[in-house]
């Protein structure tokens, strides 16, 4: 699937012209945000991002974190009355970390709670619970990849290489849980166009399937694997079934439906966040056989 074309025709949704005259393009907006450094801070195994409300409305428009209650922010560091909080999802906060390059990411350093004195227990547990009270750390990116793997899921790993794909071809992608897929893709924000594709993220060899082996130590056994990773380690190619299923699905709500089989070399680590420069992603659009279209391409 090639990149967007930033001079092809968008259909917007019915009433929205007004609004997307003011909207921006993304490559703009990313543009903009690459000259900048924002702080975030990992709290409640989430990313957190604090930010004015200026810059809160670039990260709508490129469909990036959802905004939160104060109430809910309100032990989130960082975070403060004059300023918007927003949580962001695994892949779109290692994106900003790595490839765009605009957000530092800290985290509670829980050996300084632990190396108190015995008079503050109580208070160290409450602190340890709120993340607030103790020092925080800036996290590299090895650091943050590794913390990203054992708190989001086995199948992070997979779908962190698709989102940046996506990302840099110029696509918007969204969770698709709705359409029964990993993505949604969008042109512009989900409020002014309809999304084009549903994708499905898939290993395609060995070295892709290692991305489950999160919390495998040592020789650990099979099942314990399996029951680690969330029965997520054999994923593999889905039956026929399941891609009947999910192609007629998408030809019902008007969408393409992409297979996006990913491969990585045996010889990469997935503990390395460098893996992500070394895989191919190859996308493959699933159709269905329409006999009456196929005989006018004929005729």
């Amino acid at each position: 699937m090639p990149s967007i074309n930033l001079n092809a025709r968008i259909k917007w949704k019915r009433g929205k012209h007004r609004q997307a005259r003011e909207s921006r393009n993304p490559e703009s907006i990313i543009s903009e945000l690459a000259n900048c450094v924002f702080r975030g801070a990992f709290h409640r195994e989430s990313v957190w991002v604090s930010c004015p409300r200026r810059v809160a409305s670039l990260f709508d428009q490129l469909n990036i974190g959802r905004r939160v209650r104060e109430c809910v922010a309100r032990d989130v560091p960082f975070v403060h009355r004059d300023v918007v909080a927003l949580r962001l999802s695994p892949e779109d906060a290692f994106y900003l970390h790595a490839v765009v390059g605009c957000l530092v990411v800290y985290a509670y350093e829980e050996s300084v709670v632990n190396s108190n004195s015995d008079d503050e227990n109580d208070n160290n547990d409450n602190n340890n619970n709120n993340n607030k009270g103790g020092r925080h750390v800036e996290l590299s990116r090895e650091q943050f990849w590794t913390l990203l793997r054992e708190t989001a899921g086995a199948a992070f790993g997979l779908k962190c290489v698709a989102t940046c794909h996506f990302r840099l071809q110029g696509w918007l992608p969204r969770s698709g849980l709705q359409y029964g897929a990993d993505l949604v893709l969008y042109r512009r924000h989900p409020s002014l166009v309809h999304s084009d594709c549903c994708a499905l993220v898939l290993p395609e060899n060995n070295g892709a399937r290692k991305s489950f082996d999160v919390f495998s130590e040592g020789n650990a056994s099979e099942s314990s694997l399996k029951e680690n990773n969330r029965g997520e380690l054999t994923k593999s190619f889905p039956k026929w079934y399941e891609l009947q299923s999910l192609s007629r699905l998408c030809v019902q709500v008007n969408k393409k439906l992409i297979l996006c089989s990913i491969s990585v070399p045996e010889a990469c680590d997935w503990n390395d966040s460098g893996v992500i420069a070394e895989a191919t992603v190859k996308e493959t659009e699933i159709s269905r056989f329409n006999q009456l279209r196929i005989k006018n391409l004929a005729s």
